[in-house]
């Protein structure tokens, strides 16, 4: 059985600065700040089709994985300073006519803007929210 789906990544929607670490080893200095600190399950307090705000005061990335349940089941995460947000960031599908697969759907939320994942065909179910700031 094999299982067929579409993902898309906006690379508009997503700016990182990427700094070399420092060697290899725990004799090597640190590499760059940031990064994340903290991470949280909150699968049960989050829904499709419901607005969110990113209330820390860095990017947070945001991984979602959902049942893709029937032919053109599709979810859409959109992010950006208005709420409802309209800028869709990435997006999962399921083309395949019978076949139920899960699929990831990872996506970066800046500081202060609101984000949803709207599902926008099919009836896909929400199976783990994970954020990390």
């Amino acid at each position: 059985m094999s299982a067929n789906f579409e993902a898309s990544l906006r690379p508009s929607a997503l700016r990182a600065t990427l700094a070399p670490a420092g060697p290899a080893g725990p004799q090597g200095p640190p590499g760059p700040p940031g990064g994340f600190t903290q991470q949280a399950v909150v699968t049960g307090s989050r829904a499709a089709n419901t607005v969110y705000r990113n209330t820390h005061a860095t990017a947070m990335l945001v991984l979602t994985t959902w049942d893709l349940d029937s032919q053109n089941a599709t979810v859409a995460a959109r992010s950006d300073a208005t709420t409802p947000p309209a800028t869709e960031v990435a997006h999962v599908r399921d083309p395949s006519p019978s076949n139920a697969t899960t699929a990831v759907l990872p996506f970066v939320v800046l500081p202060g803007n609101y984000y949803l994942c709207a599902v926008t065909g099919g009836t896909p179910t929400l199976q783990i929210w994970v954020e990390c700031w």
